[in-house]
C-alpha cells in the first residue's frame, strides 16, 4: 500500500448505512480515505458533547495526516466545534515520518482502536465491531490472501471476531450474538440495530439475544408492531446555532431559564433538533426582541 494518501480517489466502501457520515458544513476537512468511519454519536450524546464543548473548551484535538485536512480521529469533535461555532484545534499524529501510522493499512488499525478510548456502551462498541472493523479486516486480509496466502501478518492469522475485538476493546461474546442475529435473524437484526444508533437506552446485547432465543426471529415480522428497517439517516449538514445566540448566551440563559452555558448550548441543540417548528418561532421572537432593543 501507497505510504502516501491518495488524495485523487474515493474512498473505500467502508461507510455502512446509518453509522457517522455528516460532513464538514464548512468544506475545510474530510475523512482521510482509509479512516474507517467512526463509532456512532447519538443525538443526545453530541449535544453533551457540543454542551461540554462550550463549558471546557474544546476537550482533545482532531487529528490529522501530516500536511492534509484529512482527518483520522476526533470527528465528532470536529463536528461539535463546527456547531458551537469555533475554530477546531488539531495535531498531526500520521504520515510519512511518522513510522507507526504512515500506510493506509496503519491509518486503517489506528482508526479501529477509536472506541476503545472513547465512552461509548457494550452493544454499541459490539455492532460497530461487528459492522465496520470486522469487515473491513475481513476484506483486507481476503484480499492479500488472494495475492499471496504467505503475505498474511502474524496479527491478521486465527479468528477474525477475536482480532477486531483486540483491537476495539468490544466483548468478544456480544460480538459473535450479534453476528448469529445477524446472520439467522435479519429482520430482528435491523430492529436492534435501529435502536442502538437512534439511542435507545434500553436494547442491550442481553436483550437481544432473548428476542432471538425466544424465538422472534424477525422472518414473519410478527414480534414486531411496524415494519423493522434502517434508522433515519443524521442531517447531511450540521444546522449550526446563530452566532447571535452565542454573542448574548446570557440572556438565552435567563429566557430557558438554566444556570450555565453548557446546559443552555444544550437546550439549544435539543430544542433545534427535536421541535423545528417550534425553534423557527423561537428564533423569530428572539431576533424581533433584539431589534426593539436596538432600536431604543
Amino acid at each position: 500500500m501507497p505510504d502516501e494518501p491518495d488524495l485523487e480517489g474515493p474512498p473505500p466502501g467502508n461507510f455502512p448505512y446509518g453509522w457517522e457520515e455528516r460532513p464538514d458544513p464548512m468544506g475545510e476537512y474530510s475523512r482521510h480515505p482509509a479512516a474507517l468511519v467512526p463509532p456512532p454519536y447519538t443525538p443526545a450524546r453530541f449535544r453533551a458533547l457540543v454542551a461540554g464543548t462550550a463549558e471546557k473548551g474544546q476537550q482533545y484535538p482532531v487529528e490529522l495526516y501530516a500536511g492534509t485536512k484529512l482527518v483520522l480521529r476526533g470527528w465528532h469533535m470536529l463536528l461539535a466545534c463546527r456547531a458551537f461555532g469555533v475554530e477546531p484545534r488539531t495535531v498531526e499524529v500520521a504520515g510519512p515520518s511518522y513510522p507507526e501510522v504512515r500506510t493506509d493499512t496503519q491509518v486503517e488499525d489506528y482508526t479501529a482502536a477509536e472506541s476503545a478510548g472513547r465512552d461509548y456502551s457494550p452493544i454499541e462498541k459490539a455492532l460497530w465491531t461487528l459492522e465496520v472493523v470486522l469487515e473491513a479486516f475481513t476484506r483486507r486480509a481476503q484480499a492479500r490472501r488472494a495475492n499471496d496466502p504467505a503475505a498474511l501478518a502474524d496479527g491478521e492469522r486465527g479468528n477474525a471476531v477475536d482480532r477486531a475485538c483486540d483491537v476495539t476493546g468490544a466483548n468478544n461474546r456480544y460480538v459473535k450474538v450479534l453476528k448469529k442475529i445477524a446472520d439467522e435473524a435479519p429482520a430482528l437484526y435491523a430492529t436492534v440495530r435501529a435502536a442502538v444508533l437512534s439511542g435507545d437506552l434500553s436494547m442491550n446485547v442481553n436483550r437481544a439475544q432473548k428476542m432471538f432465543e425466544d424465538g422472534l426471529d424477525g422472518e414473519t415480522g410478527e414480534w414486531h408492531e411496524s415494519e423493522p428497517g434502517e434508522p433515519p439517516r443524521p442531517p447531511s449538514v450540521i444546522d449550526p446555532i446563530p452566532n447571535e445566540l452565542f454573542e448574548r448566551i446570557d440572556a438565552v440563559k435567563r429566557q430557558l431559564g438554566v444556570s450555565t452555558r453548557g446546559q443552555a448550548i444544550e437546550q439549544l441543540l435539543k430544542f433545534r433538533d427535536e421541535e423545528p417548528e417550534a425553534w423557527r418561532r423561537f428564533l423569530g421572537r428572539w431576533r424581533e426582541e433584539r431589534e426593539r432593543e436596538a432600536r431604543l
